[in-house]
């Protein structure tokens, strides 16, 4: 299948997903080069604002409710994920300090949860030590299983990484699913999401337009 084609299909079910409307953006005049055709995908309903923070390489849209990312979006290069093969892979956990105390997940959300800090956007997939460090703020990780952190959801960004090898360059979105009945973790009450089986490939509480998904 051609870039074009994957492009449209990205589209298509941001839009069934996500849908589009207004939302608080964050640095980069709202960084509309990560976005496919410059247009942002945002939740409805209940987590429908949020705030959009814009990074180097990818954008996530957090919500004070989830206490965590919603949605992470990049636009992935064949180029780049030459240099990022070549970056020694490190970087440190923090709290993004573009969002307020009490609005936002803390290390000490993690401590002794049994939690692993899952990327929505992965830092293998950014060029440099820069962009790789934006990707570890706590506003692009949710909670996720160890076993599937560090097994199959690897795998399936190494995947999406060798999809974006082939065609030249993809756009990516990442999102979070909720049940109704909602479990967190910290004494900020960060949000754990719903283990769920979603249309896409599956496998933990994401679902990741195209191909990945999180659960």
């Amino acid at each position: 299948m051609g870039a074009g084609r994957w492009k449209g299909v990205m589209l298509a079910l941001t839009l069934m997903v996500f849908g589009f409307h207004e939302t608080r953006v964050y640095g980069k005049e709202g960084c509309p080069d990560l976005f496919y055709k410059g247009q942002m995908p945002v939740l409805g309903g209940e987590f429908g604002h949020g705030t959009v923070l814009c990074n180097t390489a990818y954008a996530a849209m957090d919500s004070s409710l989830s206490k965590g990312p919603i949605w992470s979006a990049e636009y992935i290069v064949e180029e780049n994920l030459e240099v990022a093969a070549r970056t020694k892979r490190g970087g440190y956990f923090y709290p993004d300090a573009r969002l307020p105390a009490g609005y936002r997940g803390e290390l000490a959300d993690w401590k002794h949860s049994g939690w692993d800090r899952g990327h929505l956007s992965p830092s293998g997939d950014f060029a440099g030590l820069t962009a790789q460090q934006e990707s570890y703020a706590l506003s692009n990780v949710v909670p996720q299983a160890p076993g599937l952190n560090r097994g199959a959801w690897e795998g399936i960004e190494a995947a999406v990484r060798g999809l974006a090898n082939a065609e030249g360059e993809l756009y990516v979105v990442t999102g979070v699913l909720f049940s109704h009945h909602r479990v967190s973790v910290g004494p900020d009450r960060v949000m754990i999401p719903l283990q769920m089986v979603p249309p896409c490939m599956s496998v933990q509480t994401q679902i990741s337009l195209i191909v990945r998904s999180f659960l």
